[in-house]
């Protein structure tokens, strides 16, 4: 799990428009991929994030289903014995497109009831087309609130993400949704640093930190990093 994306097969993902940026991660070569065009959509895997920060890296659309709406099926963990660790944080596959439409169409595939015959662990539940159509029409829009996190006293952000959190706003405003803003105390992010730690910490690093030496592989800079900074916390 990192926010960048970096290995020793296929190298760095770097920003297609800008070389010195990065693509984010972990599912970083798919928003970048998608960000220059190369292909009209693709999928990417989430457990705390990795498809969303390359979309907001990227420029691009990502969407994290529920734990268990998708199949897994085809997609092993990138581990020794090919299971996931930590094993009680599943990832989610989320369809990446370039647009809100990309998601749709996307999202029709990956809940198709019919998948439920190549995996029986999955519910044969589509997508509720009554919900989007509900979602979209203008007439209701002042029946939908929209959350907003607008200051952090944990962790700020940067002028230009408080400047388009704000274009955000009022555009969702002007087009007559409610915008309801809120933060968290500082007390809030710290507890809940805490708690991930503690799910993904020790256990986890120690298990690849032992892969790593076992296949006398070297350690990502980045992966050394989190795998330090989780054992110590």
């Amino acid at each position: 799990m990192s926010l960048h994306t970096k290995n020793f097969v296929f190298g760095e993902a770097r920003y297609p428009m800008n070389q010195e940026r990065s693509c984010g991660g972990s599912s970083g070569g798919e928003g970048g991929l998608i960000a220059s065009r190369c292909i009209p959509c693709g999928l990417g895997t989430d457990i705390g994030g990795s498809v969303r920060f390359p979309a907001a890296f990227c420029g691009i659309y990502g969407f994290k289903p529920t734990n268990g709406r998708v199949t897994m099926k085809g997609v092993p963990g990138a581990r020794r014995h090919r299971h996931k660790a930590p094993g009680h944080l599943d990832s989610v596959i989320g369809p990446m497109g370039a647009s809100v439409d990309d998601m749709i169409i996307q999202s029709e595939v990956i809940f198709h009831p019919k998948v439920h015959y190549h995996d029986p662990f999955r519910t044969p539940m589509p997508m509720d087309h009554t919900k989007l159509e509900y979602m979209q029409n203008p007439q209701n829009f002042k029946k939908i609130k929209i959350g907003i996190i607008d200051y952090s006293d944990f962790l700020d952000v940067s002028d230009s993400v408080k400047r388009a959190m704000n274009e955000a706003k009022d555009a969702l405003i002007k087009v007559g949704y409610e915008v309801v803003p809120f933060k968290f105390e500082k007390h809030i992010w710290e507890g809940a640093t805490k708690c991930f730690m503690g799910i993904v910490g020790q256990n986890a690093s120690e298990s690849i930190g032992k892969e790593f030496a076992q296949e006398c592989e070297p350690m990502l800079k980045p992966l050394a990093q989190n795998c330090m900074i989780m054992m110590a916390g």
